[in-house]
């Protein structure tokens, strides 16, 4: 009895100590050097505290293993060690790819001597790093330094999905690293930019430096985001500074003052960052899909050209720990065969669930017989990827579903007619029409 008692007040402790991510609470935390795990303690109790369990190695460890029997090791990888060149174990770019494949969420915050490892897994994800020993420098946006390296920007994304109206109303978020391009298109976004009088540099004491800027203003991006096809997030951060423990609790300049400062918004920024990134945040489901035709209840195996059917599906948003109902005003169904044949928009009832959201359609299946997939491919920034597909055959009418007479084809029974008539007509002229200029025949 006492076992089953500790075993029943032990259940309720578990389920507190429960990750909110939706992939997993396994962290492995990569430093350069294990000792520099306490500049980041802000960081990394933040994670504590929402129940991930963080297991720290150093980067040059020959242990170090993301996948091992071809399953991933761990849900969530934290990449703190930009100043290593090549990492112990079988960490490679490569193997970077093949754990985003597999699912898992990745983290990466880089300096100024950004790794090649680092360079390559960004390059394989849209996202160019800056040469090696530069640095994003703003003259006019900085936070009291000589070199004015360590600079303040606010230049949040829009996203709600991604950073909450309370950090992008919030005070700037200290950097102190490299800049980055990202690549324009719908998995790559850039979560923080630069402002506009900002440039990247190649930043060394005592040394006169004849290349040109490589990158100027708002295009260079501080921080970013890169989610593949299976859902799994990649965040690449230029500072690796800009989640420790001296940045989250340093003063910033509020901009247009010069004497007012507060605190910086680096904290609630990487707590927002990393919620995100390890999916306990903006992430989307699809529950309850299905069609049927119109007047009726279940889907009955095929489809006939030309029926109007109606097609459901209810959507979900993920975050403060629970599901919500998800609004918006774009989801689409095509019906596609090779190319899309129809495209309609679904439209939201109003009979929500407390966790979902209904959206339904009213749909013509086109005049063309064939194989179609039904699909839901709803794909926005910060948002996880909802593809709903179901494939469904539609055939034409048989010979003896068709009506008798067709009403289109009046013209057609005319034409046959007149020619039956017009034939009868002239068989009976010719075969009794006689020419009168022509002799009688004699007879005797």
């Amino acid at each position: 009895m006492r076992l089953l008692y500790s075993l029943l007040t032990l259940v309720p402790c578990c389920l507190l100590v429960s990750a909110k991510s939706l992939s997993g609470n396994k962290v492995l935390v990569v430093l350069d050097d294990i000792a520099t795990k306490d500049q980041y303690s802000i960081f990394f109790n933040s994670l504590t505290d929402r129940g991930f369990s963080l297991t720290f190695n150093g980067a040059t460890d020959s242990s170090l293993s993301l996948i091992q029997y071809d399953e991933r090791s761990f849900d969530h990888l934290v990449l703190f060690s930009p100043d290593t060149k090549k990492y112990g174990g079988s960490l490679t770019a490569a193997t970077l790819v093949d754990f985003t494949n597999k699912g898992g969420n990745v983290l990466v915050a880089s300096s100024s001597n950004v790794s090649p490892v680092i360079q390559q897994f960004a390059a394989q994800v849209g996202i160019d790093f800056d040469d090696q020993g530069t640095s994003v420098i703003d003259h006019f946006q900085y936070n009291d330094t000589s070199a004015h390296t360590v600079i303040a920007s606010n230049h949040f994304t829009p996203l709600t999905a991604i950073l909450s109206p309370n950090v992008r109303q919030g005070a700037p978020v200290l950097f102190n690293g490299v800049g980055h391009l990202t690549s324009p298109h719908l998995y790559t976004t850039a979560i923080l930019k630069a402002g506009p009088t900002a440039y990247s540099y190649e930043t060394k004491e005592n040394v006169i430096v004849d290349d040109d800027i490589t990158l100027i203003g708002s295009e260079i991006a501080l921080v970013s985001s890169h989610q593949a096809l299976n859902n799994a997030r990649v965040t690449f951060s230029g500072s690796l500074d800009l989640f420790s423990d001296r940045f989250a609790t340093s003063p910033v300049k509020v901009h247009g003052s010069e004497q007012k400062y507060v605190k910086s918004g680096n904290e609630a920024f990487f707590n927002e960052l990393s919620q995100w990134t390890f999916q306990e945040k903006g992430v989307l489901k699809a529950v309850n899909v299905k069609h049927h035709k119109v007047g009726e209840e279940e889907f009955p195996g095929w489809y006939r050209i030309n029926d109007q059917i109606v097609y459901e599906i209810e959507l979900s948003e993920y975050f403060n720990d629970q599901w919500h109902p998800y609004v918006a005003p774009d989801v689409q169904l095509e019906a596609i065969m090779l190319d899309p044949y129809v495209r309609v928009t679904l439209n939201q009832t109003q009979n929500q669930s407390p966790s979902s959201t209904k959206y339904v359609g009213l749909v013509g299946l086109p005049d063309v017989y064939g194989v179609y997939t039904l699909q839901v491919n709803y794909k926005r920034h910060g948002l996880s990827y909802v593809v709903e597909k179901d494939v469904v055959p539609i055939r034409p009418y048989r010979h003896n579903e068709y009506p008798r007479f067709l009403t289109v084809a009046y013209p057609y029974y005319a034409s046959s007619g007149s020619m039956l008539v017009g034939f009868i007509v002239f068989s009976a002229v010719w075969l009794y029409n006689r020419d009168a200029g022509a002799p009688k025949k004699k007879t005797n």
